[in-house]
């Protein structure tokens, strides 16, 4: 099957996507794929689920709209002197894509989350476009979930979103806001030889010195940073293949609180959020809480407002998360120092700087180079923080009640954390190695405690302002006040 409106010319995978493919190759633990459950309610009118028949008609019908989810890869690996691109497959089928579940009874959250982790489990073909979308059915009530798998070379977190604006019902007569197609420096539409695409990269880095520096400092920042042996923890180690999958689901006002009292961004509230729960298992399993803190590689979005959503546009920090600190509050200081730091110090541009100039390197280098940019050396595990829908979605009638997000699990990681938020909540999806980490409950656990501390902090000093606010209110109206007339003598 091959959609209308694609056109057959190639595109080269950029460096970073395709070093994906790289690591996937390996460590054959380390699915490298990303994700995402939207929980459904149940049609209006019908009492059930959409059907899978629906729901395959309607991505046939929209696939055009999206590059790269009718592709698959000319070649199944990547390597250091010619990655794969991007072609046409003229053989694609939408029920080889999409497909129905049905959860064992009872059905509840404890079934899907055992669904979702054997789902995230499995790796995707690579013969095939690099995605997969599954109707999950017999949840209680008439409920639904549909769980969507897409590989990190195909998109990053942002860029998956765009799918679901894909699958979400639209106004009558509203069309779907298609993102800008790829700029040249990514979207060449001929298969480039690499020469010719090493002489691409090096024209760049000639033509722009001023952010040859900036990478450079930043590159400098990283290893400074980062390459210091952070020490062992159960969270680290080999990576098997099974994957659990757990969420947390909080009101996004909440964390604004936090931000607006206590200081920091949202993001910093994560942070600190993820850092209590990390502190609270390793207790649990009886390690040393590391002076140094537990790195974590906290993505940045780079995307430019010309960029498009398919592929990576991301770059990263390494944050250090104060697991031996004492106290939510003085953890989640410490976590807004430390990205301050090293937001000011350009850190962000070191991880891109190092994957570019992988693309200049001969080719027994660039494994190299790509490795360093994401070697667990730098962190030990990763920290997603993804802006979803404000208003809220229905999928062919049934309304998304939640969005759970899944991250991928790199080498030597055995638990990685998203958030993604969605009309007004904000819901975590904890993600573990199922063999590594069976206590992943504990960790759970533990960050929803740092959120109740965080926000008992937050509403503390608010009150404590309101009251200040108060008697500065009442001295002025004191100082304000007329002499009270003497009184009249009999």
């Amino acid at each position: 099957m091959h959609l209308p409106g694609r056109s057959d010319d190639a595109e080269r995978l950029s460096t970073l996507d395709a070093a994906f493919l790289e690591m996937e190759d390996a460590v054959p633990g380390a699915h490298m794929h990303l994700g995402a459950v939207l929980l459904l309610g149940p049609v209006p009118g019908r009492g059930g689920p959409p059907r899978v028949e629906e729901l395959r008609e309607l991505l046939a019908a929209r696939l055009p709209d999206l590059p790269r989810f009718d592709q698959r890869l000319s070649s199944p690996r990547a390597d250091g002197l010619r990655r794969p691109h991007w072609v046409v497959d003229h053989f694609f089928r939408i029920d080889h894509h999409v497909r129905r579940a049905a959860l064992p009874d009872p059905g509840g959250q404890a079934e899907l989350e055992a669904w979702c982790g054997e789902f995230f489990s499995q790796p995707l073909d690579r013969a095939h476009p690099l995605w997969e979308a599954v109707l999950v059915e017999r949840l209680p009530a008439g409920r639904s979930a549909l769980a969507v798998k897409i590989h990190h070379c195909l998109a990053d977190g942002m860029g998956s979103i765009a799918l679901a604006d894909l699958v979400a019902d639209r106004a009558p007569g509203a069309a779907f806001r298609r993102p800008p197609a790829a700029g040249p420096a990514e979207g060449a539409h001929r298969r480039p030889t690499a020469t010719v695409a090493l002489a691409e990269d090096a024209a760049r880095l000639a033509l722009h010195p001023d952010r040859a520096l900036a990478a450079a400092r930043g590159v400098a920042e990283m290893l400074r940073d980062g390459l210091l042996g952070p020490t062992e923890t159960a969270i680290s180690g080999p990576v098997g293949r099974q994957r659990s999958f757990t969420t947390i689901d909080v009101p996004l006002g909440e964390l604004r609180e936090i931000e607006r009292q206590l200081g920091g961004t949202v993001n910093d509230a994560v942070l600190a959020i993820v850092g209590g729960g990390l502190r609270r298992l390793l207790r649990h399993r009886g390690d040393a809480l590391p002076e140094e803190g537990i790195c974590a590689m906290v993505p940045v979005d780079v995307r430019g407002p010309a960029a498009g959503s398919a592929g990576n546009r991301i770059s990263s920090l390494f944050v250090p998360l104060p697991v031996a600190v004492d106290g939510p509050e003085a953890r989640h200081a410490a976590i807004r120092a430390a990205t301050a730091t090293r937001k000011r110090g350009g850190q962000s541009s070191g991880v891109g700087a190092l994957v570019a100039l992988s693309g200049l390197a001969p080719p027994v280098l660039h494994q190299a180079l790509v490795r360093l940019a994401i070697t667990p050396r730098l962190f030990r595990l990763t920290v997603t923080n993804v802006r979803g829908p404000r208003a809220r979605m229905t999928v062919l009638g049934a309304p998304v009640r939640a969005v759970q997000p899944f991250v991928p699990l790199g080498p030597d990681h055995r638990v990685g954390v998203a958030l993604i938020t969605y009309a007004g909540r904000a819901t975590f999806g904890i993600v573990a190695d199922a063999d590594a980490i069976p206590d992943v409950d504990v960790l759970a656990a533990g960050m929803q405690a740092e959120h109740v501390a965080l926000r008992r902090a937050a509403r503390r000093v608010s009150r404590a302002s309101r009251a200040a606010a108060r008697r500065r209110r009442s001295r002025r109206g004191d100082r304000a006040a007329p002499p009270a007339a003497p009184a009249a003598r009999r």
